[in-house]
């Protein structure tokens, strides 16, 4: 038995919704050993309860073996999940501008990595602790909105003009970047030193990572 639920966290907590797009639970067997996860544009953290689980970013990237947490950066190719015997995990699922607000840590730094999420987050451990006294996936997901409720500091002139930008691409991923970046009052080589600083992807990446989301 596999079991896997996952809540919409927009607009149900605060200031914090704009910046995570979903929390979720999982616990048990997969019936692969492993699988290839495609990228998303977000980040990803998640807190290992149980076995551990290998994460392997196909590219440059180094692969970790998280035994209590590991996060995703901005990745623009797969990441394989391999977990080392049963799944007990609590994930975090930031929306594209979300890695500075709910995390505190710049994107651009971790795009294409997968690091320990202990060691870079410094409420992560208290969250853990908690997490291994919660005895239903409700109770878990409580406790990551309840620790995500204030975002972190951010810049928000800088976050705001990349949000606007990513909103735009969502919803037509083939609209030019100039286009966006005039709509802005910007320019483009601005917008896309601003979007690759606070998204950790450029505009164009992101923009082609989404078609193939939507063709998908």
């Amino acid at each position: 038995m596999f079991e896997y639920v996952s809540r919409r966290f927009a607009g149900q907590a605060g200031p914090a919704g704009r910046f995570v797009e979903s929390i979720w639970f999982a616990r048990g067997r997969m019936a692969e050993p492993r699988e290839r996860i495609a990228p998303t544009g977000s980040t990803v953290a998640a807190i290992v309860l149980g076995d551990p689980i290998r994460q392997s970013p196909l590219g440059a990237g180094t692969a970790l073996l998280a035994d209590s947490g590991f996060l995703i950066g901005p990745h623009d190719r797969p990441i394989v999940n391999e977990p080392q015997g049963e799944t007990h995990c609590v994930g975090i699922v930031t929306t594209p501008i979300g890695c500075r607000p709910v995390l505190g840590l710049a994107p651009a730094k971790l795009r294409g990595r997968v690091v320990d999420l202990l060691r870079v987050w410094p409420r992560a451990a208290d969250l853990r602790s908690a997490l291994l006294t919660c005895g239903t996936a409700e109770a878990a997901l409580d406790a990551v909105e309840e620790t995500l409720r204030v975002p972190e500091p951010f810049p928000e002139y800088a976050i705001g003009r990349c949000e606007v930008a990513v909103r735009s691409l969502v919803d037509e991923p083939s609209r030019p970047v100039s286009d966006i970046a005039t709509a802005l009052g910007l320019s483009h080589g601005y917008l896309d030193r601003l979007f690759t600083e606070h998204v950790g992807l450029s505009p164009r990446t992101l923009a082609r990572i989404l078609r193939v989301r939507r063709l998908l």
